[in-house]
């Protein structure tokens, strides 16, 4: 009966023992980014929000960022960007949260993007990796219902990327038209760096050309 009793208290010992190195820290940190509180897990902090208070970021935004679509023109790039370079975008439902999800390859790693509202705010959270982790939808999950009907947010993210698409047409064009003119103007240079002439020598009239 002594020898079971302590067999028992032996191995409580070691389960207690070896316990902690299995253990994983689930310390979570609160940030506030452009008035919405986000839970962070220990994998994502070591970083602060920007004295604007519209960005986290750890390192690059292809590591791990939080950030703001406060004004349109930051969605129009972001979530046009992300859709250009997409290798599958879907939209899935996170808790209360409408997410457009966006698989990216960028500098040879895979970059995922999570776009969605909290309240009548849009928010882009990108990370490297090639899916929606429970981390990630975990930080969804607990910020504020979005303000917008399914329709309207379709709408917004429709818009964005028509507006993307015709920046970058327009600014294709421009920059043929730029590269026609700086062509134009370097075959002026040329022309202007060469004079006619003509000439009577002994075997008659001619006509050259000096550069």
């Amino acid at each position: 009966m002594n020898k079971k009793v302590i067999s028992i208290f032996f191995i409580l010992m070691l389960v207690s023992t070896i316990a902690p190195v299995f253990s994983v820290d689930n310390t979570t940190k609160n940030i506030t980014v452009d008035g919405v509180a986000f839970e962070l897990p220990q994998k994502y902090q070591g970083s602060s929000v920007d004295s604007n208070g519209h960005v986290y970021m750890l390192d690059t935004v292809f590591d791990f960022a939080i950030r703001s679509m406060y004004y349109n023109d930051y969605l129009v790039d972001e979530y046009g960007y992300a859709i250009e370079k997409a290798k599958s975008n879907e939209v899935v439902t996170i808790g209360s949260h409408e997410v457009y999800y966006v698989l990216t390859e960028i500098l040879n790693k895979e970059v995922s993007y999570a776009f969605f509202a909290s309240g009548e705010k849009i928010f882009c959270i990108s990370w490297e990796g090639d899916s929606i982790t429970p981390e990630i939808e975990n930080i969804i999950e607990k910020t504020p219902d979005s303000s917008y009907s399914s329709d309207e947010l379709s709408n917004i993210f429709d818009n964005a990327n028509n507006q993307y698409v015709e920046d970058l047409a327009a600014e294709q064009q421009e920059y043929e038209y730029q590269k026609q003119d700086s062509m134009i103007k370097e075959l002026d240079e040329i022309s202007n760096r060469r004079y006619h002439f003509s000439h009577f020598g002994t075997h008659g009239f001619g006509f050259g050309s000096v550069y």
